[in-house]
């Protein structure tokens, strides 16, 4: 536990109430380097949410850029392990960095136990180590970068590039959030309408079928009407009359 973590968790502006719980009681397991690894499973009984709710969470919480998950192998399968960024997304000042009655007195913490094998693991560096990112809203000519699309054609192929940053910028635009990295923000939203897109398959068109929309429609309804043995105009008269 680290209390400078916690001072900086509980200090955060988020509006949403359970992604900022999440966030707190995932500083109240890291270290003084922000490393924390809690099993999601322990996540979700801390909180009282299930575990597929602190997915959602995490994912709020990376676009935010208050927080960096990385996998690593252990045990034969994955772990996570999550970095607490630097990033201020208040003014606040009305939290003392020490008590009064506590001044010129060290603090006393205890000691964090790290996992084996993890003690290299350094923070993923951001790109301006001097300066955090400042969160802001989207610009209206938004676009991903270079890499960011060469990225999403080859780990995404599957994905609509084009038409899911459309709706990438006009959901945050109509909305006025703020985020420290948009171009996170965006490779997050296409991992999840590819994540989507693999637990819900489109049907694939059978050969010689009819086509789907409008044009299906009509097809098969001068289908059903010629096979009741009714004009197809004549009928198309009537409905346009009525």
């Amino acid at each position: 536990m680290s209390f400078s973590r916690m001072r900086w968790a509980v200090r955060q502006l988020i509006n949403d109430p359970a992604a900022k719980l999440l966030l707190i009681l995932i500083a109240n397991y890291a270290n003084e380097r922000g490393k924390a690894w809690p099993t999601q499973e322990r996540l979700a009984v801390d909180c009282g949410m299930s575990e597929r709710s602190i997915r959602y969470k995490l994912d709020v919480l990376e676009e935010l850029g208050l927080l960096t998950i990385k996998q690593i192998p252990h045990r034969g399968g994955r772990k996570s392990i999550y970095f607490l960024s630097e990033i201020e997304l208040s003014n606040r000042q009305d939290l003392p960095v020490q008590p009064a009655e506590f001044a010129g007195k060290p603090i006393k913490e205890p000691i964090n136990l790290s996992l084996s094998g993890e003690d290299d693991l350094d923070p993923p560096k951001s790109p301006s180590p001097s300066k955090p990112r400042t969160p802001s809203p989207l610009p209206d000519a938004w676009e991903p970068s270079s890499p960011d699309l060469d990225w999403a054609a080859e780990a995404l192929p599957t994905v609509d590039v084009q038409n899911e940053t459309a709706k990438f910028r006009e959901h945050y635009q109509s909305k006025g959030e703020q985020r420290a990295d948009w171009g996170k923000c965006w490779r997050l939203w296409l991992r999840r309408c590819a994540s989507y897109q693999q637990r819900h398959p489109a049907p694939l068109r059978p050969a010689g079928g009819r086509p789907r929309g409008s044009e299906g429609v009509r097809e098969r309804a001068a289908a059903y009407l010629a096979s009741r043995g009714e004009p197809v105009q004549a009928r198309s008269r009537r409905d346009d009359e009525g």
